[in-house]
C-alpha cells in the first residue's frame, strides 16, 4: 500500500534562507574569559643516576626511596589491594575436544557417504579420549565436549560400519 506524496502548505518554500521567519536567531554565546596563570619557568629535567643509560634504571627493578607494601598485600600488587592476577602459565588445550565433538557430529551426518564416517568416526575417539584426559589433568576446560565427542564417535562410526554391512547385503543378495 503506497500513500499519496504529502503537498506542501500555500507560500512554503523549503529552499529559502529562513524557512520559519516568526522564530528569532539566538546569538551564540561569547567565549569564555581566557585567564592565562602567572608563568614560572619550567622545572628542570631530572638528572640522570651514573651508571644509566637514558636516564633511568633497568626494567623490572624496584624503584629506589619507596616504602614497603602494606604487611597484608601481596607482593607486586597495587598499593592497599591484596589479590593479583597472574595468568595461568599452562595454556588451555581445549581445541581436541572441540575437534572430537565436531568430528563425531560430522561422522554422523555423514554416515550415508560410506567412505568418511568410520575413519572421522574413529578420529572423533581418539582426540576425544585424549581431551578427556587433558581435562582431568586440569590442562583443559571442555570435558563434557570431549565425552560428546566420544559419543558422537562411536555413534557416527557404528553407523558407517551398519551402512558398509547394508551394502554388503545388497550386492550379495541381487
Amino acid at each position: 500500500m503506497s500513500y499519496p506524496p504529502a503537498t506542501p502548505p500555500e507560500g512554503y518554500n523549503p529552499y529559502e534562507e529562513d524557512p520559519f521567519p516568526e522564530t528569532e536567531a539566538v546569538p551564540p554565546p561569547p567565549p569564555p574569559p581566557s585567564v592565562t596563570p602567572p608563568s614560572s619557568p619550567p622545572p628542570p629535567p631530572p638528572t640522570s643516576p651514573a651508571g644509566y643509560p637514558f636516564g633511568g634504571p633497568e626494567q623490572g627493578s624496584p624503584a629506589p626511596n619507596l616504602p614497603p607494601p602494606p604487611s597484608g598485600a601481596v607482593p607486586g600488587s597495587a598499593p592497599g589491594y591484596g589479590y593479583v592476577y597472574t595468568p595461568s602459565q599452562v595454556a588451555e588445550k581445549n581445541g581436541t575436544a572441540s575437534a572430537a565433538l565436531i568430528l563425531g557430529i560430522l561422522s554422523i551426518v555423514l554416515c550415508v557417504t560410506l567412505l568418511l564416517s568410520v575413519p572421522l568416526g574413529i578420529i572423533a575417539i581418539v582426540l576425544g579420549v585424549k581431551g578427556r584426559r587433558f581435562a582431568s589433568e586440569g590442562r583443559a576446560t571442555n570435558g563434557g565436549s570431549a565425552v560428546g565427542g566420544i559419543i558422537t564417535g562411536s555413534i557416527g562410526a557404528a553407523l558407517g560400519v551398519f551402512s558398509w554391512f547394508i551394502l554388503f547385503l545388497a550386492i550379495v543378495t541381487s
